[in-house]
């Protein structure tokens, strides 16, 4: 059964709720309550979140799970691959390369190789080079930084501004030259990454407004 990635207007903590009808068959209260969910609608097969509210259907066993602040999660997931000690795993390469918004023509490009290598790389078929591994991690920090800076220009609002400067506090608090050589020329699989649900917004705060309805992620 597919799931969906959705979120809630200022969800409230783990608990029966009353009111939440499921998103799929309607019939049914979702129930919530916090588990280590595997979040694999991000196209990695090795993310878990730890402690994360999670709703399910008693009635046709559709899962949701809460996760109000996906922006800052997968800017987490981002940092966490890019100091990943050995060469990015096909779904990593293709999670950096989405994360910069970039076809695999244009990263192509950016890399100086054949669009069918990096085809090849992103199914596994062939592993990534150490040259081109390095090249993508030091492009996807500085598309990540240029992004981040153009949102905080456009919208001066304050929980925008800290959250940009927070990420560029982190970003300048490891070495890059120690990263990039601590690589190994050896390719270990996708890597597995734990993370806690509190951190970087993933949960929500608690609140009483009414939320009777599922509000999906666009």
């Amino acid at each position: 059964m597919s799931q969906k990635v959705r979120k809630y207007r200022n969800a409230a903590g783990p608990k029966k709720s009353s009111g939440r009808h499921c998103y799929k068959c309607r019939a049914a209260q979702v129930i919530g309550k916090p588990e280590n969910y595997r979040y694999t609608e991000c196209g990695l097969s090795n993310v878990v979140l730890m402690d994360l509210l999670v709703y399910r259907c008693p009635h046709c066993g559709a899962t949701v799970p809460e996760i109000p602040n996906l922006a800052g999660l997968h800017e987490f997931i981002l940092f966490d691959l890019i100091t990943k000690d050995s060469l990015l795993a096909g779904e990593e390469i293709r999670f950096v390369r989405k994360m910069a918004g970039l076809s695999q023509v244009e990263l192509a490009k950016v890399l100086d190789v054949a669009p069918e290598s990096l085809c090849r790389w992103e199914k596994d078929a062939k592993r990534i080079d150490k040259e081109a591994d390095r090249v993508l991690r030091l492009f996807s920090i500085s598309r990540l930084m240029q992004e981040l800076l153009s949102e905080t220009a456009q919208s001066p609002k304050p929980s925008l501004v800290s959250f940009v400067m927070d990420a560029a506090k982190r970003y300048s608090e490891f070495d890059i030259f120690m990263m990039l050589q601590a690589i190994e020329d050896v390719a270990k699989g996708p890597k597995e990454i734990r993370i806690d649900a509190a951190m970087y917004g993933v949960v929500s705060p608690v609140s009483n407004v009414d939320r009777s309805e599922l509000e999906p992620v666009h």
